[in-house]
């Protein structure tokens, strides 16, 4: 069993080297891990940071659907919320909150009430329904029954914060869909859109924000590789 502290002390000396190298060895990863540019590369800094700044002010129930380990269930916590977040994975937080429970489990098979939510955050995890990626059954439409079921969720004042890939319709199984002019209205039709916003990448593998023509081509010919779509809806 080796001796922590003393690998400790013997560690400090190199930290000032390690601080140097680090952002070296987070370049050479994510140009290894990363198919080539234009990518995904930083999508959850524009979906998190959009869904942070459209969290509503609490109080009220909370749904952080596919939550994985991101700080989303915090930022609706510290708004009033008491959020239940769920995932199929293990999660692995840096922090706790008297407002935030976990379950390991999928919140569309849980037994939970129609119009038991305010808010429900969908950020990246629709697309993924169905697919097998996660362990789940594959079922081709599971993402659209996964809509339906978290519009029975929500009450009739609540909103749900909705984070997904757009562009060309395709399904990258069993990775995650990309929802097009086909199957992007059945997606949202359950809901009223109250707010629309497009990101896109171009050759400078860069997230800006782009109109709806160019987040959702007519063609392959003037396919954007990389686009998300951030969504405020409204239960109708």
């Amino acid at each position: 069993m080796p001796d922590i502290k003393l690998l400790a002390r013997l560690a400090l000396p190199l930290q000032p080297l390690f601080a140097r190298l680090e952002p070296s060895l987070a370049s050479i990863y994510r140009q290894l891990s990363q198919p080539p540019a234009p990518n995904l590369w930083g999508d959850r800094d524009i979906e998190h940071s959009w869904v942070a700044a459209y969290v509503p002010d609490g109080p009220g129930e909370g749904l952080d659907f596919g939550s994985g380990d991101s700080h989303l269930s915090l930022v609706a916590a510290r708004r009033g919320f008491r959020m239940l977040a769920s995932d199929l994975n293990p999660v692995q937080w840096s922090f706790q909150h008297p407002s935030v429970r976990f379950v390991q489990a999928d919140a569309l098979a849980l037994p939970l009430p129609p119009q038991s939510f305010d808010l429900i955050l969908n950020c990246s995890t629709i697309e993924h329904l169905g697919l097998g990626r996660y362990g789940d059954r594959v079922d081709p439409d599971a993402d659209l029954k996964g809509m339906s079921r978290l519009h029975d969720l929500l009450k009739p004042t609540g909103i749900m914060l909705l984070t997904t890939p757009v562009g060309i319709d395709t399904v990258y199984s069993p990775l995650h869909r990309i929802y097009g002019h086909a199957r992007l209205p059945r997606l949202l039709g359950h809901f009223s859109v109250t707010r629309n916003k497009y990101c896109a990448k171009k050759s400078d593998n860069v997230w800006s924000l782009v109109d709806e023509n160019t987040a959702l081509p007519g063609s392959q010919q003037s396919h954007t590789p990389s686009a998300a779509l951030l969504s405020k809806l409204l239960r109708e």
